[in-house]
Formats: C-alpha cells, sequence, structure tokens
C-alpha cells in the first residue's frame, strides 16, 4: 500500500528479484482498480532503495506530466551515497524511532549538524561529499577526527554520532549492507577507546544525597503527585532503570511472599494499550520496524544486556506498595488494577493515552521540579540531575554505607547475564540482597499528598498490616 504522504510505494520481492512500485493512477477506467503496479528495472540490488526511489520519482513524475499515460522507464543514474543524501534521511529516522531518547536525537543533530556536514560556524574537514561506500579510508576519518574542536568528550560525541549513522545506514541497507564500518577499523578504534579513557576519567558521577532522598520522599507539598512519589521510592530502593521502572506489571510485584520481592524482567520500549508486546517476537515474525512500531499495544524488551534479576523490597517499600495497590491506583486510573496492568500507568488526567495504559515519562525535567519544590538543590557540581541519578545514588549510597562494589553491581544487574541466574530465585539469595538493600537510608514514612504511609510494627511476612495511614501530614 502507497505511504499517505505521497502517490507511490516501493518494496523488494525476492522471488522475482528485483523492486516493485505501487502507484496511485491518475485517471482509472471505469472498474478499474485505482492503483498501478510497476516492475522496475533488473539493475538496481536490494540494497539500492534509495536508487530506485529516485528511479521511481523522476517516472511518475513524467507519468503525471503526460496526463496519465504510460512512459518509458527513465535511464538508470545510481545516486552517490554523500552524507549530504543520506544524513538529514538518517536524522528523519531517529526523530522518528521511539527507541531514541529525545536527547540522544538532539545530540545526534547537533553532531549532524555543526560537525558532520559542512557548516560555516564551526569549521573542520569537510567528508560530507564523498562516497561513503568508497571514500572513507582510515587517512580520511582520522583527518575529520582531528579536525574536530572541543574537549575529548565533544570529539568522542561527534565520531560516535558518525559512526551509528554508517551503522544505521548499512542496516537499513541505504548502504551495501556487506560494507563494514569504516570506523570500525583498529586505528580508528584505537582513538576512540583513548577519547573514551579520557572521558571517563573526568566524567562526574551526580547523584542525591540521602537529604535530598528524604526530602523527596517525605517534603510536605501537594505539588508532587502520589504517582510519582512512588515513582521514585521504587527506582530509589531498587535502582531500577528507568525504563524497566516503567516496564513493571503487577504481576512482576510478590508483596504476599515471606520475603516479598519483585522481579525484574523487562522494559518498557514503547507506550500503548494493553496486552504488551515483545518487539523482538514482532521482528522474528517478519515484522518490519515500521510495522512494528505501528501496532497499537505496548512494547517490550528484556532488561538492558540481559540483567533479569530478583530484587527484595525493604519494610517501607512493601509499605506503599500496598496502599498503592489497593488505594493510590485506584485514585489514578479510576478502577482496581489486574496482574497484567502496569504498575505505573497513564491516569484519568493524561491527555495524551487512556487511563491504564503503558507510558512513559519525562522523567528529567520533573525530578529537578519536584526537588525544587521540597527545597533541595536541582543540580550536582553544577551538572542538571535527572533521574539516571537516582539509580547512581542507589549504587553511591550503599557504597557509602559499606556494600562491595560487586554487590552493588550484583544488585543493578550488571553482568547478569546468565539464564539461570535470571531465574534463580531463593531465600537465601533475597535474604541476602535485603540485608544489603536495608542499609539504604531511606525514610521509614512516605509523604503523600493527603495521607502519611509509615511502616507498623507488625512485620512484612504474608497477610501482615504493614501500613499506617493518616488523614494528614506528619509534624516534623
Amino acid at each position: 500500500m502507497a505511504s499517505p504522504d505521497r502517490s507511490w510505494s516501493i518494496g523488494w520481492n525476492d522471488k522475482a528479484g528485483q523492486f516493485f512500485a505501487r502507484y496511485r493512477k491518475l485517471a482509472p477506467g471505469p472498474g478499474e482498480d485505482r492503483w498501478g503496479t510497476k516492475r522496475l528495472p533488473r539493475g538496481f540490488a536490494r540494497h539500492q532503495k534509495l536508487d530506485a526511489e529516485r528511479f521511481m520519482i523522476a517516472w511518475y513524475s513524467a507519468y503525471i506530466a503526460g496526463g496519465g499515460l504510460n512512459v518509458p522507464s527513465p535511464r538508470i543514474t545510481p545516486a552517490t551515497k554523500t552524507l549530504r543524501l543520506l544524513g538529514p534521511r538518517w536524522l528523519q529516522y531517529r526523530y522518528e524511532d521511539r527507541g531514541t531518547k529525545i536527547n540522544t536525537y538532539n545530540g545526534h543533530k547537533q553532531s549532524l549538524t555543526n560537525w558532520i556536514l559542512d557548516s560555516d560556524r564551526f569549521e573542520h574537514a569537510s567528508i560530507e561529499t564523498l562516497d561513503m561506500e568508497r571514500d572513507f579510508t582510515s587517512e580520511v576519518c582520522l583527518g575529520w577526527i582531528a579536525s574536530l574542536r572541543g574537549e575529548d568528550s565533544t570529539v568522542l560525541v561527534h565520531t560516535l554520532a558518525l559512526s551509528t549513522l554508517f551503522n544505521d545506514c548499512i542496516a537499513l541497507e541505504w548502504l551495501d549492507p556487506d560494507l563494514a564500518n569504516p570506523l570500525g577499523r583498529p586505528a580508528i578504534k584505537k582513538v576512540i577507546a583513548k577519547l573514551m579513557a579520557a572521558r571517563d576519567a573526568s566524567r562526574v558521577v551526580t547523584y542525591l544525597s540521602a537529604d535530598q532522598v528524604t526530602a523527596l520522599l517525605t517534603g510536605p507539598t501537594r505539588k508532587i503527585p502520589d504517582f510519582r512519589r512512588v515513582r521514585y521510592l521504587v527506582a530509589l530502593a531498587l535502582g531500577l532503570r528507568d525504563h524497566e521502572v516503567q516496564g513493571l506489571v503487577w504481576e512482576d510485584l510478590r508483596l504476599e511472599e515471606a520475603v516479598p520481592y519483585v522481579m525484574v524482567d523487562r522494559q518498557l520500549d514503547k507506550i500503548g494499550r494493553l496486552p504488551f508486546l515483545a518487539a523482538d517476537d514482532l521482528a522474528r515474525a517478519g515484522k518490519s520496524k515500521d510495522e512494528i512500531m505501528a501496532v497499537p499495544n505496548a512494547l517490550v524488551s528484556p532488561p538492558k544486556r540481559g540483567s533479569r534479576r530478583a530484587l527484595p523490597l525493604v519494610e517501607i517499600v512493601v509499605a506503599v506498595l500496598r496502599w498503592w495497590r489497593a488505594v493510590g491506583w485506584r485514585q489514578y486510573v479510576g478502577r482496581a488494577p489486574s496482574k497484567d496492568d502496569p504498575v505505573f500507568p497513564s491516569g484519568k488526567a493524561n491527555r495524551h493515552s487512556p487511563p491504564g495504559q503503558f507510558v512513559l515519562v519525562e522523567s528529567a525535567e520533573l525530578v529537578r521540579k519536584d526537588l525544587e519544590r521540597v527545597g533541595q538543590e536541582t543540580t550536582f557540581k553544577g551538572i542538571l540531575l535527572d533521574f539516571h541519578a537516582i539509580r547512581r545514588s542507589f549504587a553511591t549510597l550503599l557504597n557509602m554505607n559499606g556494600v562491595s562494589e560487586a554487590e552493588v553491581g550484583d544488585l543493578l544487574g550488571h553482568g547478569a547475564k546468565s539464564t539461570a541466574r535470571g531465574h534463580y530465585i531463593s531465600p537465601e539469595l533475597l535474604g541476602r540482597r535485603l540485608e544489603l538493600l536495608r542499609r539504604l537510608p531511606l525514610p521509614g514514612w512516605v509523604q503523600m499528598q493527603a495521607r502519611v504511609i509509615e511502616i507498623a510494627a507488625t512485620g512484612i511476612g504474608p497477610g501482615a498490616e504493614v501500613i499506617e495511614m493518616r488523614g494528614r501530614a506528619r509534624r516534623r
């Protein structure tokens, strides 16, 4: 089917070994299909879709100019694959890719506009008119890297952007799929490794102090919704990545076990309705990326780097999550939750998604606003705090309280690629991890908008009453 923004589309036919086009007829006869089919010449290989599109533009323009009469095919003139040609197209692909975060896209845009394509503002070696399949020798790449200005980390960002551009163009078959990324050659990899080492040596690790954690969870303000306070608590107590938090469903939370725990089983890639679907399953079923992104359901993938893991819940987290399930979630969504519902869904006040669906939250700016609302700094050594700083806070505060780096790495899911390790859950393992997590300087109570939730004295076992709710803010 032709795309809605133009009157033709092309696709590769494996059996015929050539491209076919579907085009809208200018004047179909009575009873005729309004769509026509055209075989493109066999001179195009499968990876030359860009050339085939240029051919179809020329043919369809002549077809329209001729009043809808069939016209001879134009001469095949393969396009030279240059950065001037493919760069803007790649940037549009990245913009439409929901897996690309907005900050990453903005970084790619800045690199492409100012440092990969020619720029009057920032002089550097010109590479935009070179043939990407032939001309990018090691000498050309090294010369371009040497011409970039800025700190080592800035040069690294632009270099990695160009490397990503090559990888995407090869994967999308805009370039020959057998082409090796020129920035993967040994001489260039050595330069990239030095830039990475220099960046890591100067990197500032941002995190929240124990006082900031306490203020974020207990600060008396009605401007922080209960939804976000619960999310902050879960992220601070478990060290989850943002998309792991937003991929949780109620079935993942085992709140009635002898040692309550959460199974970190997935991360959310795309918002959408229930039930969630695995993007990998759709790809294995032969769906294209555009078809996968068009499905209305939420899309998920395994946790980053295969870090599936079971994490025990400390008492205050059990208390708050039981209240959120019994009271807060129902108020936020307008109905009781089921086991397949997201723990942190869209709410009744959300204008973009119906209540109860999987949703992605613009977390970085909200974290800073909420810190400001409870009277806390929104920067760390001049660097803006974001939601990922909460994960770093988890690691840093545990390390400050005597938990080794290896144990912190285990809790964060670093190196948890073993399938057996990801699925094996024992009381001993949970008990040991619970001991470590209890060293986090979390408060014993959390201030919601209309009530306080705190730990009662009756424990956290199955069926235990672990929360006490008060109708007004706790006195300090």
